[in-house]
């Protein structure tokens, strides 16, 4: 891939059949359309359906694309930091392989974060004011959520109210150092993110987001919470270490 490109963008996808040919024919419009020289790479995450032969299909169509297949699912964090790998544009930005965000929006990530030039993540903020964004959660979920939230903010990351938003944009310079940071394999990988930012002094910021389409969340709520929560300790632990910090 060319190494100037202005900007790559990561899709993870784990099973998603049922969607991902829209998803692609949408990725492939913005890019032919894009003023800027895009990079995509798609992180096949073990899928067990039909997405591996939808991804290989798509990647032998002319298309500026790399395509990552992961044997098997390793999580959120992991396929996009196997994604995160391979970019090389100056900026680089990471969103859910059904778009439930659009892509406009990344054009619009792309020209605030040129414009600020102090800031070196740029994150979606279901929360920001500006956001257009309906939460359909029932009482369980919603009190997982309430109390996931202050286990972040107590232990990891006090300052972003909404770390798990899918889409996100960064540096390259960042980009680098959370290849090399990085251990969080799940869905907990965008809290070590923000941390790793924090404690090498990047500066992060809000981003107004609009859900176009709200599919069934893919988190496990007993599974995956549990695990979410163990990985929230290691990040405080290797905050402690010092693990996060550039030598």
């Amino acid at each position: 891939m060319n190494d100037l490109a202005d900007l790559s963008i990561v899709i993870p996808v784990f099973n998603g059949e049922t969607f991902l040919k829209d998803s692609l024919a949408e990725l492939e419009q913005f890019v032919r359309n894009s003023e800027n020289k895009i990079e995509l790479i798609i992180v096949n995450d073990g899928s067990t359906d039909n997405t591996l032969s939808i991804v290989r299909a798509f990647a032998e169509k002319d298309q500026p694309c790399q395509v990552v297949y992961l044997q098997e699912n390793t999580g959120k964090g992991a396929a996009i930091k196997a994604g995160l790998k391979l970019a090389q544009g100056n900026y680089v930005c990471f969103t859910d392989a059904d778009l439930p965000y659009g892509l406009d929006i990344l054009n619009d990530m792309l020209n605030y974060i040129r414009e600020h030039e102090k800031i070196a993540l740029l994150y979606g903020s279901r929360s920001h004011e500006k956001s257009s964004f309906k939460q359909n959660y029932g009482l369980i979920r919603r009190f997982g959520r309430l109390f996931f939230s202050c286990l972040v903010r107590f232990l990891a990351i006090s300052e972003v109210s909404d770390t798990q938003c899918g889409i996100k944009m960064m540096i390259n310079k960042l980009t680098f150092l959370v290849v090399e940071k990085s251990i969080i394999k799940r869905f907990a990988f965008d809290i070590e993110l923000f941390v790793i930012s924090k404690v090498n002094n990047f500066v992060f910021h809000s981003f107004p987001v609009k859900l176009r389409h709200q599919k069934e969340s893919s988190v496990k709520l007993v599974s995956d919470t549990t695990v979410m929560i163990m990985d929230i300790f290691k990040i405080r632990s290797n905050i402690n270490q010092g693990l996060y910090t550039k030598k």
